[in-house]
């Protein structure tokens, strides 16, 4: 029986996913590992998150979504893909406050317009960065 390789884009999508909820779960150990405290406590748990959560993203996306060689270009490719990580984050970010503003309109879904909302920007955001991803970060030089 023949496999059926899964579309680039849901690949990409599936790594994201467990990234993402890798990273939930690491911010979560972080923040109970650390001393309880305002925000300060919770930026520097989000940033040391985000940052490896960036890295893991990277890795495995070059491994699994785009069977990427890097050759001589390893600090141009990453540099790439953390702008595009950014990118994402400020697309989201905006998309998911739009969203939220929606959601809380309407009654039945507003007790749930944060998660709604998070999980809709991110949605939205990974088509953008698939798309840079492919486009600028990934790209072929060569044919094939």
């Amino acid at each position: 029986m023949a496999r059926v390789p899964l579309p680039r884009f849901a690949r990409y999508v599936i790594v994201g996913s467990v990234v993402g909820l890798g990273a939930v779960l690491f911010r979560e150990l972080l923040a109970w590992l650390l001393p309880r405290g305002g925000t300060g406590t919770y930026l520097t748990t989000v940033v040391v998150t985000y940052g490896i959560a960036i890295v893991a993203s990277y890795l495995l996306q070059r491994q699994f979504t785009f069977n990427y060689e890097l050759a001589d270009r390893r600090r141009r490719v990453f540099s790439l893909y953390v702008v595009v990580a950014l990118v994402g984050g400020a697309v989201t970010s905006l998309l998911s406050v739009g969203v939220r503003a929606l959601l809380l309109r309407v009654e039945l879904l507003a007790p749930f317009a944060d998660t709604l909302a998070f999980i809709l920007g991110a949605l939205g955001a990974s088509v953008v960065t698939y798309l840079l991803n492919l486009w600028l970060v990934f790209r072929r030089t060569h044919p094939g």
